[in-house]
């Protein structure tokens, strides 16, 4: 699996950083909660808050025969991940590619 430093790059945050990441499927209660608590932790040392998750599923990958049932898309967790204060979120791609 491979995740490349450009994707993490584009949109970060000047400065200092808190940051979770997950895959953040629905943004429910707990997520909410954990989400909550980095914006809590990042603004009690004066860092910004950045959440990274994926546009799929990492199962998707890692085992592409199990069927994958998100419980919202992606522009939907984004929105709710912004909803509750949180600016900087990236969503990574993740794809296997061949060794050369």
């Amino acid at each position: 699996m491979t995740i490349h430093l450009a994707e993490l790059v584009q949109g970060r945050p000047a400065g200092p950083t808190a940051v979770t990441i997950g895959v953040l499927d629905g943004v429910h209660l707990g997520h909410q909660h954990l989400l909550r608590h980095l914006l809590a932790a990042a603004q009690a040392r004066s860092l910004t808050p950045v959440v990274i998750t994926f546009q799929n599923h990492p199962l998707t990958v890692l085992r592409p025969d199990v069927p994958i049932v998100l419980l919202g898309p992606l522009q939907e967790r984004l929105a709710l991940v912004r909803a509750l204060g949180i600016r900087h979120v990236t969503a990574l791609t993740l794809r296997v590619e061949k060794a050369t």
